[in-house]
């Protein structure tokens, strides 16, 4: 299932994963896609897979839940 969060929500997600100390190529090897394809979920240009999201959250302690609109 592919999810289109609201704006407001990816940018808490990146920015968080950004101050984690992740790179956007370390995103994109966690996520197994590329660092243009981070970009365009972190402009909310395409949806992102929700187990994609989930694995994302996960890597700076948090939740689909914590994402939720």
């Amino acid at each position: 299932m592919r999810v289109r969060l609201p704006q407001e929500k990816l940018q808490i997600l990146f920015h968080t994963l950004e101050k984690g100390n992740y790179s956007r190529a370390q995103i994109a090897r966690a996520a197994n896609v590329s660092v243009r394809t981070i970009s365009d979920w972190h402009r909310g240009k395409i949806s992102t897979p929700q187990v994609i999201l989930a694995k994302l959250a996960g890597m700076v302690g948090m939740t689909m839940s914590d994402l939720s609109p």
